[in-house]
Parts: C-alpha cells; structure tokens; sequence
C-alpha cells in the first residue's frame, strides 16, 4: 500500500486514503481549498490519487478538523455523497449481504484478536 504522507513518521493506525480523496474530491472547488484542506495534514495529493493509497487516522482527523473551520460542521451531513456504497468496496457487500444485525457488526467491528475490516 502506498502512505499518502509527506514530511512525517506514521504513529497512528492506517485507513484507506480513499476517503480523504473524496472529501478533496467534493469539497475542494478552488486550488486554495485544496491547499486549506491539506494544510497541517501531512497528506500528499498524488499519492491519495494513487490506487490503494493510505493515511494515517491522525491525518484524516486533522483534514477533517480543517474541513470543518472552511466549510462548518454541517459538511458532515453533505459528505454522505462523498462516501457511497462503492469507496466502501468489499466491506459494503459483506456488511449489506450478513443474515443479520449481529452478523454485519461483526464484519464491521472483529475482535481485536480478529483481521481487519477496512475498506479498499
């Protein structure tokens, strides 16, 4: 997997970049929001845009700190477009295809003893 991260050692468990390219993706109109968005984040443009791309759970934290200072904290609502079925790959079949509630928890959340859940 590529780490989308520039300039900084990872220390916080990886999540899949595909999600902060959507943010930027929907919420970036302009060249300077792109910047705003990215700024303190140690992300990496390209590398988000590169397949399979991850990034520190720190970085997303602090991209969705500066989203919410450019865009308030109602871009979580209008982000439900940005994360469709299809970013959440694999994971989204196997949660929506589980015979039951119980079931589809246990894809989304294993034990920690368990594999990880993360989308692709």
């Amino acid at each position: 997997m590529t780490v989308a991260v520039s300039g900084r050692t990872q220390k916080s468990p990886p999540v899949p970049g595909a999600y902060a390219r959507a943010l930027l993706r929907r919420f970036a109109t302009t060249p300077a929001e792109r910047v705003a968005l990215l700024e303190g984040t140690g992300l990496d443009e390209a590398a988000l845009n590169a397949g399979g791309a991850e990034a520190p759970a720190d970085a997303l934290l602090a991209f969705a700190a500066n989203l919410t200072r450019l865009r308030g904290p109602a871009w979580a609502v209008e982000a439900a477009s940005a994360w469709s079925a299809p970013i959440q790959g694999a994971l989204d079949v196997a949660i929506r295809s589980a015979p039951t509630a119980d079931a589809a928890l246990a894809v989304a959340a294993p034990p920690a003893t368990g594999g990880s859940a993360r989308p692709t």
